[in-house]
């Protein structure tokens, strides 16, 4: 005998537990998908055991936890995803960037001319603001993947820290990169016309459109 999923103890408690939480809707779908797939199982044990099906569903939520607690678990859980996410995205980006950073100005006309030391040097403050931010971002997945492990520890304050500090590194390496391509506007104005430089530009403006997501994401799942 098949049990009724229509207007039944199960989905009036996944209905519950979703009303409380907040993230990725993909990620909550995910979560809220494997407590209903759960609870029927559950509930189905039970009624193989002898009980009516009403009863038995009402069982199942009663063994699974108050929706309170049990809402807060999830959404330390997501919170924890959301940021080891953004890590790895902001990672991800780091090193394509560190590695094929230079590559848009290889073989171009004014490649051969010596840019003034101002420049150079915010050029490399660029370079190491993406390097410290990489690093930030692997010790934030680290810490992640540990906490992940010790459930005691928690991972909703360290998910806030990975947000708010990832999100302040990449405002800062925008900024001083977008300082740097002005500059290189205004040093090299066929720049602008350069096809590496606007392949280059493209991906750069997707990279951070993801990144942002990835912040967001982050930053409302940890709220």
């Amino acid at each position: 005998m098949m049990l009724d999923r229509e207007t039944n103890p199960i989905d009036e408690y996944v209905r519950s537990l979703r009303t409380r939480l907040h993230g990725p809707v993909r990620l909550l779908d995910d979560l809220l998908a494997e407590a209903r797939d759960g609870l029927w199982d559950a509930a189905a044990d039970h009624r193989d055991a002898g009980l009516e099906p009403r009863l038995a569903q009402r069982r199942a939520v009663a063994e699974f936890g108050p929706v309170r607690p049990i809402a807060a678990a999830y959404q330390t859980e997501i919170a924890a995803r959301s940021a080891r996410t953004l890590a790895m995205r902001t990672l991800g980006c780091a090193l394509v960037l560190l590695a094929g950073g230079d590559l848009v100005w290889r073989g171009s006309p004014w490649a051969g001319t010596p840019p003034p030391s101002g420049y150079q040097l915010v050029s490399m403050g660029v370079s190491g603001l993406w390097l410290s931010t990489a690093v930030l971002a692997l010790a934030c997945a680290g810490a992640l993947a540990w906490t992940a492990r010790r459930p005691a520890a928690g991972g909703g304050w360290l998910a806030r820290v990975t947000g708010y500090g990832l999100a302040a590194a990449l405002t800062a390496t925008l900024l001083c990169g977008l300082l740097l391509w002005a500059w290189s506007l205004r040093l090299w104005p066929a720049a602008l016309a350069w096809p590496p430089m606007l392949v280059g530009m493209l991906v750069l403006t997707a990279g951070y459109g993801w990144l942002a997501s990835g912040v967001r994401n982050c930053l409302r799942a940890a709220r």
